[in-house]
């Protein structure tokens, strides 16, 4: 009976860890909306892999797209007043904070809870997955031309100059986003 239920758990796993990917990133991505929504920013686009939300002129447009270089997109403007340095370190680490928190509540499930073994299975899979995705995005590195967050929490903590063009950068996307001309711009040169 043992070596019957083998290949079948072999075969949760795989198909629990491609749907435990999809909600991970998803609680990611939720995490940057979530901290991006209490500090004032404006959603822009949100993508979960091929899925994708965009506010074009006022009004929210869903797409299908096909997905390159990353597994989903939280894209927020922050408010046209400046920030204190905290909430930005909050706002890019929300996704990892999120990951860590329902990581550990669905190993706890899994481990607390009497369930079905293949509940369980999922749990524990799906809270695996979800700590080392929290894990790896705290890591300072660029992946492609993508900055994990670790990279720019990590700048904004140590002051590095990559996080004064970050916040720079920012700063020129919400004014152009709330409609003001490239010739308007108020930009800081060093």
């Amino acid at each position: 009976m043992a070596l019957e239920w083998q290949p079948t758990i072999f075969i949760f796993i795989f198909i629990f860890m491609f749907i435990g990917i999809f909600i991970n990133i998803n609680i990611h991505e939720f995490g940057h909306f979530i901290f991006g929504k209490i500090f004032g920013y404006r959603l822009i686009s949100y993508r979960i892999g091929f899925l994708t939300w965009n506010y074009e002129n006022g009004k929210m447009k869903f797409q299908i797209i096909r997905n390159r270089g990353y597994g989903g997109l939280c894209a927020m403007v922050p408010p046209d007043k400046e920030l204190p340095r905290y909430k930005s370190i909050l706002f890019f680490s929300g996704g990892i904070l999120f990951n860590l928190l329902s990581g550990s509540i669905f190993i706890l499930t899994a481990f607390l809870l009497p369930a079905p073994e293949s509940l369980k299975i999922f749990c524990y899979v799906t809270g695996a997955f979800a700590l080392v995705l929290g894990i790896v995005n705290f890591i300072p590195f660029v992946s492609g031309n993508n900055p994990t967050d670790g990279k720019i929490i990590w700048s904004l903590v140590l002051r590095n100059p990559f996080a004064e063009k970050l916040i720079e950068m920012n700063k020129l996307t919400s004014q152009l986003s709330a409609g003001v001309r490239p010739r308007d711009l108020q930009i800081s040169l060093p």
